[in-house]
């Protein structure tokens, strides 16, 4: 049986190829697949039971056809239709138009479509299943064993391949779980990683705020020192302005005296001025923050610069840790194992 959109081939037993309507295998009365299916004379075919119950039904007029209406002058003769009665029993046990198309391509599959004959050979040397007629024709003198023969042999391959197969499958499920645990591990590895290298940079901060800590109590004790030098030296100068306004006032007034002894007896003491030094030089303080300044910059620029190899070096070897690819399943378990 083949279908080809709304048409069912029926193939009989005399194999006589007859194209029905699908429509036609349907009862118009009950609307299903018939039931015993029968012909009345004027072609149309009905389950044998609706047919009857619709004449019973029509009764007392004379019967007719529920499709065409055409008039009988007393019940006809039903005719068992055996041509609707294989499909529409098929339909039925399940074995219906789709089993048996399937069934004929298969038996089809089997026929030369060059000679019309079984295919029973195998040519070797085409690599292709033949029938007899094609042994003898295009391939005589090629390497033919019967299809069994070939089938034979390639069973005992196809075991082989099987084998392989579901060792493949072990090895692969294997792998798999030899990454699963290499996730694991990767993922230890990393939070670890991360983890101490959050605490070492924790420490090297502390550590900086250490040195900062210590470079401000040294500049400040610095500071405290030079400034404590300057504020004596003010005081020492201080003083020093007041004697000398007290000898200014002592000059002037000797200076307007008109008596000769007063003027001869305290001008000797009162010339006998202290020359005065000069200011000290506060340049070097200044300088000693510059170079501490200095200092500070050049460290930061040699930790910057460690930092950044340093931290190149350590993405460099992450980077390599895990292999684009492997060659082999070796060099993945060489991997695995470190």
């Amino acid at each position: 049986v083949f279908i080809m959109t709304d048409v069912i081939m029926v193939c009989s037993p005399s194999s006589l190829h007859v194209f029905l309507d699908k429509e036609k295998l349907i009862c118009s009365i009950c609307f299903d697949l018939q039931k015993d299916p029968v012909t009345i004379p004027c072609g149309h075919s009905y389950c044998l039971e609706c047919i009857q119950n619709f004449w019973i039904g029509e009764e007392p007029k004379a019967p007719s056809c529920p499709q065409c209406r055409q008039n009988f002058t007393s019940r006809p003769v039903l005719v068992r239709n055996t041509i609707l009665l294989q499909p529409t029993s098929s339909e039925r046990s399940g074995t219906g138009p789709e089993h048996l198309v399937k069934a004929t391509l298969k038996l089809q599959e089997n026929i030369c479509i060059r000679h019309d004959e079984v295919i029973k050979i195998f040519c070797r040397t085409d690599q292709k299943c033949i029938c007899s007629l094609c042994s003898m024709d295009e391939h005589k003198g090629h390497d033919m064993v019967s299809a069994a023969a070939e089938r034979a042999e390639r069973q005992t391959k196809l075991g082989l391949d099987q084998q392989k197969v579901q060792q493949r499958i072990l090895n692969l499920e294997e792998d798999l779980e030899v990454l699963q645990q290499a996730v694991e591990a990767i993922n230890l590895s990393a939070e670890k990683t991360i983890k101490e290298s959050q605490n070492l940079f924790k420490g090297l901060i502390c550590l900086l705020e250490q040195k900062c800590s210590e470079v401000e109590q040294k500049v400040t004790s610095y500071q405290r020192e030079e400034v404590r030098k300057v504020e004596e030296l003010q005081e020492k100068m201080q003083h020093e302005i007041t004697k000398l306004k007290k000898t200014e006032a002592e000059l002037d007034q000797l200076s307007s005296t008109e008596d000769h002894l007063h003027f001869l007896n305290n001008y000797s003491s009162l010339s006998d001025l202290s020359i005065c030094t000069d200011l000290p030089s506060f340049e070097q303080a200044q300088h000693c923050f510059d170079d501490a300044l200095k200092a500070v910059s050049e460290t930061r620029e040699k930790l910057e610069e460690t930092l950044r190899d340093q931290t190149t070096k350590i993405l460099d070897i992450v980077d390599v840790f895990l292999p684009e690819d492997f060659r082999s399943r070796e060099d993945f378990m060489k991997w695995i194992d470190g």
